[in-house]
């Protein structure tokens, strides 16, 4: 009995730990420097695109030949089939992000593919929204990245917003 007690006092102690760390750990930190995260909640990353393959598809997102220093297509997953996609275009050149960020305003606005575009406020950013095809669709501006997200299913306002917080 006393060896069960202790056992069940290191567990315990062991998740405390992992918890009281986990809540010191700088997101902002960890998404720079090309970390990408293997999860965000309960959504688990599938594929992983970057270099020079993630760079044309970025290519094609904006309609245009960009220079960017990273890129990156991400596609992340609950183990229930809720789906997001993610596009990171980064670029050290000042303006390129906003660039990017007006540009697909004006792809989104101007597009028949695209209905109910507006700018909703997410985790205190500002963020713009438009449903198509069958997905919703998020992006905004963090400082040298332009990032746009793609959900799909019922817990899209969970990632959403964990995703604001981590990219």
């Amino acid at each position: 009995m006393k060896k069960i007690v202790i056992a069940g006092s290191i567990v315990v102690f062991i998740v405390l730990v992992v918890l009281i760390s986990s809540f010191f750990m700088d997101d902002d930190r960890l998404t720079h420097a090309g970390h990408i995260p293997d999860n965000i909640g309960a959504y688990y990353l599938t594929n992983k695109v970057e270099g020079e393959e993630a760079k044309q598809i970025m290519n094609q997102l904006h309609e245009k030949e960009v220079e960017l220093n990273e890129a990156y297509a991400l596609e992340y997953q609950t183990r229930q089939g809720a789906y997001a996609i993610v596009w990171i275009s980064e670029s050290s050149e000042d303006g390129v992000p906003l660039s990017l960020f007006e540009n697909m305003k004006t792809i989104i606005e101007t597009s028949d593919i695209y209905s109910s575009h507006s700018e909703t406020m997410v985790s205190g950013k500002p963020v713009q929204y438009a449903f198509g095809m069958e997905r919703d669709h998020y992006y905004f501006v963090n400082d040298d990245r332009f990032i746009f997200v793609a959900t799909f299913e019922e817990t899209r306002e969970r990632f959403i917003t964990n995703a604001i917080k981590i990219f």
